[in-house]
């Protein structure tokens, strides 16, 4: 999925189905592979088949609504947002699902349009942004953002996504200058203190990283993610009941995409088991 081998993860994710065909989180990647395929319907019917099995995840609720918006069913979407808020009315995604359907639906492969209200376009630009991350492309992203840096230079939003990019892409070195300088001018963001927290820790800046995730939780305690690096970070210097205590509460913001990520974060494991 992160290299854009959306045919290839698609078959994995079947063949993991064939022997968990209970696991909604992977019913939920495979809704994803298949929104990048442009295979709308089938992506539809596996949002259905993850909610079946874990009615009370408000994410797969929302990516639902905001793909039965792409699909020009805008009932069905604003029916399953309202699910999800019903839920989870703090998820963290569910704000800017609810601004997507207030705008026409729009091609994560075609750039907003800038000659209207300059707000607006903002806006807009903005929630394009977030639906080619939602996808993984974070090459894309990438650009994308510092696009939108140009255009808006006193919008921090568009640095911190080319730093959350620039995490999730390897390159966390070229990522701290870029959200350093935003925390020195808004330090209350906590999605900024995540991806600084999570580039300090792929550069095996331990120590500086959980100090990073502890203020990122101050502004972000809905955060499952964060909540899960503290942990891992926290089991590598033997705090494992502070550790266990952190991965229960990741667990229980969000107990499906939580599985998900650790899943992406492996060879991550398998490193800070050979430090200890």
């Amino acid at each position: 999925m992160n290299t854009g081998k959306y045919e290839e993860a698609l078959l994995i994710y079947d063949e993991i189905l064939k022997k968990r065909p209970d696991h909604a989180g992977f019913w939920m990647k495979r809704a994803a592979a298949l929104v990048c395929l442009e295979r709308d319907q089938e992506a539809l019917e596996s949002f259905d088949r993850s909610i079946e099995i874990h009615p009370l995840d408000a994410a797969a609720w929302i990516s639902r609504g905001v793909l039965l918006h792409e699909m020009g069913r805008g009932e069905e979407a604003a029916a399953s947002l309202a699910k999800a808020e019903e839920i989870d009315p703090n998820h963290p995604a569910l704000r800017n699902a609810w601004e997507r359907l207030k705008k026409p639906k729009q091609s994560p492969d075609s750039a907003p349009q800038t000659d209207q209200d300059p707000m607006n376009s903002r806006r807009e630009y903005l929630l394009w942004c977030d639906s080619l991350k939602q996808a993984r492309r974070f090459d894309e992203v990438l650009r994308a953002a510092e696009e939108g840096r140009k255009r808006w230079p006193a919008d921090l939003n568009f640095q911190n996504i080319m730093g959350a990019a620039l995490v999730e892409l390897g390159r966390p070195a070229e990522a701290l200058p870029l959200l350093e300088e935003n925390l020195s001018i808004d330090p209350g963001s906590g999605y900024a203190w995540h991806f600084h927290g999570r580039a300090l820790m792929d550069c095996k800046k331990y120590v500086e990283a959980l100090e990073s995730f502890e203020t990122a939780l101050e502004y972000s305690p809905e955060n499952a993610n964060t909540w899960f690096y503290r942990s891992i970070i926290l089991h590598t210097f033997g705090q494992i009941q502070e550790a266990e205590t952190s991965m229960k509460e990741a667990v229980r913001l969000d107990p499906v995409n939580l599985g998900l990520t650790a899943s992406r974060y492996l060879a991550l494991f398998s490193d800070l088991l050979r430090m200890k």
